[in-house]
């Protein structure tokens, strides 16, 4: 296994054979008695496997206890790449197999939450920062998931949260801006309103998200923007049938790609920051990829499913072969 910077890839652990030796009276009362054993094996052994990007992101953590796993239970465990895909495969005692696919999916899970809580922290992050002083009467700032836990407390007028500055555990009172612990001399907490940049305001042609942050709107055929995208589409050089086009809109992608593109206008010193790609994907990825945004380990794959991205505005195009 490589570290958690490398691309992850397991071998899976080969089990010595057991050997039966069968004794009869008759061929056909051994042949009776290896088709019993041969059934009963069956029966208790499994494979599965799990395709998804996010086993890319597992932690190292999650990757020893892969390791751990394949050491204490009957289960084969193998982790490799296929063309952009990541897949574990599972072979042992069916028990096994279904204990180690739980708790593979659980891992899957947390990758994904994991994912979206530190798109939502670096927005946070954009809009406010939260410090401590530190002995020498300087602000110094939180990392952004700290700073994140801090603002959710301030916005729900949740008072006290417990967090961490340097070793020690502190309460913060987030009305009071004191961080507190026994025997320790109270800490002074700061909270700085970035800047506003009313660039970061959602585009004007979506329509209302009332029901949350993520939603995928039908572009009718006779509107512009389906007309803009079947063009660039096409410039592709593909002459597949588009069957559907639906806009996605996702605020805090949005958010992220508009805080990301106007660091890279700065930087460059110009506003010609922008490319239009396409992308094939496979159908089971698309509600992910929706709400988690885009990488390249999803694409690959040229099966029914295009995703035309213009950096985080991303529009999703079904076709036909």
């Amino acid at each position: 296994m490589k570290s958690a910077d490398e691309e992850f890839v397991m071998v899976g652990e080969v089990f010595a054979p057991a050997i039966f030796q069968f004794c009869g009276a008759t061929a056909q009362e051994v042949n009776r008695a290896k088709d019993c054993v041969t059934s009963c094996i069956m029966k208790e052994q499994a494979s599965t496997q799990i395709q998804d990007p996010l086993i890319s992101r597992f932690t190292q953590e999650d990757r020893n206890e892969l390791q751990n796993l394949q050491k204490e239970l009957t289960v084969s465990i193998r982790v490799e790449r296929r063309n952009t895909d990541s897949i574990i495969s599972l072979e042992g005692l069916t028990r096994d197999v279904f204990k180690v696919e739980g708790r593979i999916r659980d891992m899957i899970r947390k990758a994904e939450r994991d994912d979206t809580t530190g798109r939502e922290a670096f927005v946070i992050s954009t809009r406010v920062k939260w410090q401590y002083v530190d002995l020498n009467n300087t602000p110094v700032p939180f990392d952004m998931y700290t700073n994140m836990k801090l603002e959710q407390a301030f916005q729900s007028k949740r008072r006290r949260v417990t967090i961490k500055i340097g070793r020690h555990e502190y309460e913060a009172d987030v009305l009071s801006r004191i961080a507190s612990k026994p025997g320790r001399k109270d800490i002074e907490l700061k909270r700085v309103d970035q800047k506003d940049d009313s660039s970061v305001s959602l585009p004007s042609h979506w329509a209302n998200m009332n029901a949350g942050d993520v939603d995928q709107i039908k572009l009718s055929a006779s509107s512009t923007e389906y007309a803009e995208v079947e063009k660039e589409f096409r410039r592709t050089g593909l002459a597949s049938t588009i069957i559907q086009i639906e806009r996605v809109q996702n605020s805090t992608l949005w958010m992220i790609y508009m805080i990301k593109k106007n660091q890279f206008d700065q930087k460059n010193s110009h506003t010609n920051n922008e490319r239009k790609l396409f992308h094939g994907t496979s159908a089971d990825t698309t509600d992910q990829i929706n709400r988690s945004g885009f990488n390249r380990s999803f694409a690959g794959s040229a099966v029914g499913m295009v995703f035309f991205h213009y950096f985080q505005h991303r529009t999703q195009l079904y076709f036909d072969h």
